[in-house]
């Protein structure tokens, strides 16, 4: 399953927005010691761009678009 499928599931059973982005990417990065799933000087800056509908637009690695999607 995708990370937006995810939270878009969660959102779906009453899940509060800022809950289900949290659970679908800073609580991961914590449990495994990953420098990723905040916005942080020093990390790596991998996100994920989405709409109001929680569509993903665009996809960024490193700080650089490697996808966009129409």
């Amino acid at each position: 399953m995708t990370i937006d499928k995810a939270v878009k599931n969660l959102i779906k059973i009453g899940i509060r927005l800022e809950d289900a982005l949290m659970a679908a990417t800073y609580n991961p990065s914590k449990l495994f010691s990953l420098e990723c799933g905040r916005v942080k000087e020093g990390f790596s800056a991998d996100f994920v761009l989405m709409d109001e509908d929680l569509n993903v637009k665009e996809v960024y690695a490193k700080g650089e678009l490697v996808i966009r999607l129409e």
